[in-house]
């Protein structure tokens, strides 16, 4: 006999999972306590479920491996609610497991609460996890387990969730009685006589292409096949560009490589896959923020072939594909490598050529100038920052300004990760998700780009980075206000409302919040210190924090702006018409493919 919560903790160990994110609590306490008593597990304490489950996420996204969250119940379940659906947006393993009141306390019908703390998390989190179940059998759980963990990384990975009722916990239970899940068969791993004739027609097609180009997405990391995909490159030989996520599947120096497209992506890279006439899209969801909020006008004049190993993803209405092939990137790359012959294709140096015009040209996002040096620029300071890491380094950065500003400067060397929360766009997300990789990594020295406004939503943490010496280097980019100021002054005539630190957005000085966590702290607010000391601040061991003062007058620049209709309705511009406008000539003598007439 084996006591259930031993079972959990002695199960997850076999999964080869050595650290657990937690929040104790007394309905998860049976939990805690066969975690604590295991020598194989580590487990690190935070101060809030949000931080220790976006901290999981940073972990799993790093290694691609489930990771594991133990939290109690109420109100500690509806605090993770923000990593899960990060989790779930973003395709990334989590096994969550939380505690809940006894079952005899568990309440149905029409009573709102009867247990301590109760709260259904289950049908809370079911719409944003691929397998969520209360054991309500405590023979049941091996089943359960099982099931979860091997939902969470087959096919689209994503989160599980466990509710374990505290009675459960402490029962004793015989292994060999114990149910197992039979899993059926993998689901996208191809192999059917159709798939093949797709693939097979999808080598032609890009073998025949003129103009062909390769959009790789973060499929093809979930599927373990970035080595694969390097290869099969270089016998394409054919112009690659990435999406967000998947911005670290080759160095920017790689001479196939092209860039980044997207609404606030390289206006090079819009180039490039808008003229082109063949669009190979691997592991690319194809997300609005990639093709633009004017699907139709996506790559017009080229056939879409889309893997996608998530059918749903193949048939949503913003894209046409010419061609869809539901596989996982890792087989469809795989396949191409076998069928793949040394026939003739066509000649396509011409393309290449101009592909390496555009991005030498309309790579760097303010070609016009930078401010004066009183001020310091966000561009600038991501060019230098990455100028300064060195190849295999981990950054971590939040959704919104900070992932935008990377997006357009950052110059990733061989071997570096971008963990990013792209599909919600979190601003809470690098603080944790950076200890998380850090504790995941054995202690490498990690990079975090924060968000002003979420560093404070997590800044708690800090006395979790300072407890276990984390060597984390955190940049927190005070941009002076919400970003929804940019539209403001495009579409509202300059009335800022709730957006700037006159309208009472302000910051404590961040200098101060390192003080309180002995953590050492650094200010730069100025070209002059960004040229000057940032490379300098970069080499200094971590822990530490580094307070950016980013101009106040900044704006992303190049991004899809609207036309707005005298109707009121708000047209988006195509991804090649980026502001600040070109002019129209020199619009016109960039694009193969024809203008669109304003509508």
């Amino acid at each position: 006999m084996v006591k259930l919560s031993d079972y959990v903790v002695t199960f997850i160990e076999k999964e080869k999972v050595r650290d657990v994110f937690l929040v104790p609590g007394r309905p998860n306490a049976h939990i805690i306590d066969s975690i604590g008593r295991n020598t194989n597990m580590r487990y690190v304490c935070f101060k809030s479920e949000e931080a220790a489950t976006m901290a999981a996420e940073g972990a799993s996204k790093l290694s691609n491996r489930p990771a594991v969250v133990v939290l109690s119940s109420g109100a500690s379940g509806t605090n993770a609610l923000t990593g899960v659906a990060d989790a779930w947006v973003d395709s990334t393993p989590l096994l969550v497991i939380s505690g809940q009141t006894r079952t005899d306390e568990i309440t149905s019908g029409a009573v709102r609460q009867l247990g301590i703390q109760e709260l259904d998390i289950v049908q809370i989190v079911r719409p944003i996890t691929k397998y969520a179940v209360r054991i309500e059998d405590a023979n049941s759980i091996r089943y359960h387990l099982e099931k979860a963990v091997h939902l969470a990384r087959t096919g689209r990975p994503g989160p599980v969730w466990i509710d374990l009722p505290s009675d459960l916990q402490g029962m004793d239970i015989d292994e060999d009685e114990l149910k197992p899940f039979q899993p059926p068969g993998s689901p996208g791993s191809g192999g059917d006589g159709e798939t093949d004739e797709k693939i097979e027609e999808a080598i032609r097609l890009v073998r025949e292409a003129e103009r062909p180009v390769l959009l790789a997405g973060n499929g093809i990391r979930l599927a373990g096949a970035q080595q694969s995909f390097l290869e099969l490159v270089d016998r394409l030989a054919l112009p690659v560009l990435t999406s967000r996520r998947g911005a670290d599947l080759m160095p920017d120096d790689h001479p196939l490589f092209f860039g980044r497209p997207g609404t606030y992506g390289q206006r090079s890279a819009n180039f490039v896959i808008q003229n082109a006439d063949v669009i190979l899209s691997i592991g690319s969801r194809l997300s609005l923020p990639q093709i633009g909020r004017n699907p139709k006008a996506f790559a017009r004049a080229a056939r879409l072939i889309v893997v996608d190993i998530d059918k749903h993803e193949l048939g949503k209405p913003t894209i046409r594909p010419y061609q869809a092939i539901c596989c996982s990137a890792g087989e469809m790359i795989r396949r191409m490598q076998e069928k793949l012959s040394e026939g003739q294709r066509r000649d396509i140096s011409a393309w290449i050529q101009r592909c390496r015009e555009w991005r030498s040209k309309y790579t760097e996002p303010r070609p016009n100038g930078h401010p004066p040096e009183d001020r310091l620029d966000a561009y600038a300071f991501i060019r230098i920052l990455s100028q300064s890491l060195k190849p295999g380094e981990i950054v971590c950065v939040d959704g919104k300004a900070p992932l935008t500003f990377v997006m357009h400067s950052f110059r990733f060397k061989e071997g570096q990760r971008l963990i990013s929360a792209s599909g919600l766009e979190n601003t809470s997300f690098a603080l944790p998700a950076a200890m998380g990789s850090c504790i995941n990594s054995n202690g490498r020295e990690i990079v975090c780009l924060c968000e002003y406004r979420g560093f404070q939503k997590n800044a708690q943490e800090l006395e979790t980075v300072n407890k276990y010496r984390l060597p984390i280097k955190i940049f927190i980019l005070d941009t002076g206000g919400y970003y929804i100021k940019d539209t403001q002054q495009d579409y509202f005539g300059g009335r800022y409302v709730a957006s700037e630190s006159e309208e009472g957005i302000t910051a404590p000085d961040i200098r101060q919040i390192g003080a309180a966590y002995n953590l050492p702290a650094f200010q730069l607010s100025t070209r002059r210190d960004l040229e000057s000391n940032l490379p300098e601040i970069v080499q200094k061991p971590g822990p530490f924090i580094c307070d950016v003062r980013i101009d106040k007058s900044q704006k992303f620049e190049p991004k899809i702006v609207y036309t707005v209709k005298p109707d009121g309705k708000w047209i988006a511009k195509p991804l090649e018409d980026m502001y600040p406008f070109l002019d129209r000539e020199e619009l016109k003598a960039n694009m193969i493919v024809d203008l669109l007439e304003e509508e």
